[in-house]
This record gives structure tokens, sequence and C-alpha cells, in this order.
């Protein structure tokens, strides 16, 4: 009788951070009525100017001045599990858009709008690489929407935190 081995599992390593979004900008951005035209709240929106709590109190830094903000934005997340991959949560804000393509086009005639995809890599990870189909990142290139993806170095992030005494969520 002969010893079967055992199947090996490849090691899989999870991003330590990854996070979509589509973002709306324009200096004169009004969130209520890019909210409006679509008919979709927003999970984070602010005027240009003096940023503003719910409660209408004003945002400060630790310093205690006021938190001012030089663009109006509008910013949809990807609502998915937190453990959700990049191209999963950049379908989660397709699903969420494509109904408003007409308006969404309308709108981004005449403000800025990006799709940003940020991740910072497990820290074993020698090489990180993520691959996008051309048909998903068509759906926002052929509404105008540009790609912004950033990668945060792990080691650069720590130095981060400790340097502005943050803790990771």
């Amino acid at each position: 009788m002969t010893k079967t081995k055992k199947a090996t599992r490849k090691k899989t390593y999870r991003d330590t951070y990854r996070y979509v979004f589509l973002c709306l900008h324009a200096k004169d951005l009004d969130p209520e009525e890019i909210t409006k035209k679509l008919n979709i709240k927003p999970d984070f929106a602010f005027k240009r100017g003096i940023l503003k709590d719910k409660n209408g109190n004003i945002k400060r830094h630790k310093n205690g001045s006021p938190i001012k903000m030089a663009y109006g934005q509008w910013i949809l997340n990807a609502h998915v599990h937190k453990n959700s991959g990049l191209e999963t949560r950049i379908k989660n804000i397709v699903k969420q858009i494509k109904p408003k393509r007409k308006a969404l086009q309308q709108i981004v005639k005449k403000i800025n709008a990006d799709l940003t995809i940020a991740v910072e890599p497990h820290r074993d990870l020698y090489i990180a690489g993520y691959l996008f189909s051309g048909k998903l990142l068509n759906e926002f290139t052929s509404l105008g929407i540009d790609i912004d993806v950033s990668i945060h170095i792990p080691e650069k992030m720590e130095e981060f935190f400790k340097e502005h005494k943050l803790k990771r969520k």
C-alpha cells in the first residue's frame, strides 16, 4: 500500500486594507442636487467650505481650527462584506449606479468623478497584483469616470500611523 500525499494548499493572503468608492467632486458641487438627480443617498457628502456634522456643529482639527473643504464631494461606498475583494467592491458600485446611467452621464459632463481603489497589500507579499476586467472598468470609463488606484506600502503605513498617533480600525 502506498501513501498518498495530502493536497497542499496555496497560502492565500488577504490585503490588510482595501477600499472602493465613487467620488463626485467639484468646487461648487451641491450634494443635495446630486442626490436628487441620482435618487441615491450618498454615504458621505459635503459642500465646499467649513465642514459640519449632521447636527450642524463645526468639525475641527485637533488644534481647534475649523476643517475647511476646498471642494464639494458626494461619495458612494461599496456596500459589501468587509472581507470582500476589490472586484466584488467595484461590481457593487456598478450595481448601484447602473440604473442611474443617463443621469450620471449628465452630471459628469459638468463635474469630476472618479472611482477610487485603495489597497494596502499584506506585508508578507513580495508582489501584489490586481486584475480588473476591461468590461468592468469600461462601466466607469464609458460614463466619464476616471479610475484612481493607490497602493499603500505596509511598512510606510505603520510609520504613518505611529507618527500621527493613530490606531488602525
